[in-house]
């Protein structure tokens, strides 16, 4: 409703423009206002800008130009930028409208970009873009320093020693030591979940505190398996370590 009302309140302003004598010298001829090469921002990864390039051209004085991100989920304006050139060409990237639309500072979400312009002749031309803000792509990953490999003395404890690490907040990792044929469980699941961390110190949790590579029977390969989630909402990561203990 908020963008149909602003669309009528540009159509009054025309309105009101029409019936003003223009001073053009080519008054009377048939405007030619348009958008050359202006871009679409589509798909954005959050915090990455996006610049409005391109221009805006007619036969007659440009006399206003504006531009506005709104939330498609709820009409809200996000950013706006106004400018009055008086000119009959614009580069939009030089332009207050391209300055004050900061795409860089929106949130993850589905918006529109709406562009308008207005020439002295009473003309005026619009443009909607439907675009998104993703989030980054999680670099999430395991990176385990020292693991369970080759073989293992029976009765002994091991220090596992790594890092989880990615560019969101860690939210959970789970480790468990099953038996190589058939993944029956060996030593039990243990779960671990930091609080708003992007690292996390194997060696520091109850994961390294909980498996008990000492109670493993002798004669049999195990595999290690160490899981991680992260805040990005994408698939976990897996890495597993086979050994031996005899």
């Amino acid at each position: 409703m908020k963008r149909f009302l602003k669309k009528l309140m540009v159509a009054i302003l025309v309105l009101a423009l029409s019936v003003v004598p223009s001073m053009n010298s080519q008054a009377g001829a048939a405007s030619t206002l348009k958008f050359n090469n202006v871009p679409k921002p589509d798909r954005l990864a959050q915090g990455h800008s996006f610049d409005i390039t391109g221009t805006i051209t007619s036969n007659y004085n440009i006399t206003l130009f504006y531009g506005e991100i709104i939330n498609a989920d709820n009409n809200k304006s996000m950013y706006y930028g106004e400018c009055k050139p008086n000119s009959k060409k614009v580069t939009i990237h030089n332009t207050a409208v391209n300055n004050k639309l900061t795409f860089g500072k929106l949130p993850v979400g589905h918006y529109y970009l709406d562009l308008t312009a207005v020439d002295s002749s009473g003309n005026w031309i619009y443009r909607s873009t439907e675009f998104w803000v993703e989030g980054s792509v999680s670099n999430l990953k395991i990176n385990m320093t020292n693991y369970p490999s080759g073989t293992l003395t029976y009765g002994k404890s091991f220090n596992l020693v790594g890092t989880v690490s990615s560019n969101y907040n860690i939210t959970k990792i789970k480790a468990k030591v099953i038996y190589t044929d058939g993944e029956a469980i060996a030593l039990p699941e243990v779960v671990y979940t930091p609080s708003g961390t992007k690292s996390v110190q194997i060696q520091n949790t109850v994961i390294n505190k909980n498996l008990k590579f000492k109670d493993l029977k002798a004669g049999y390969k195990y595999t290690l398996v160490i899981y991680a989630w992260d805040a990005s909402g994408e698939p976990f990561r897996e890495k597993r370590y086979s050994f031996t203990v005899k």
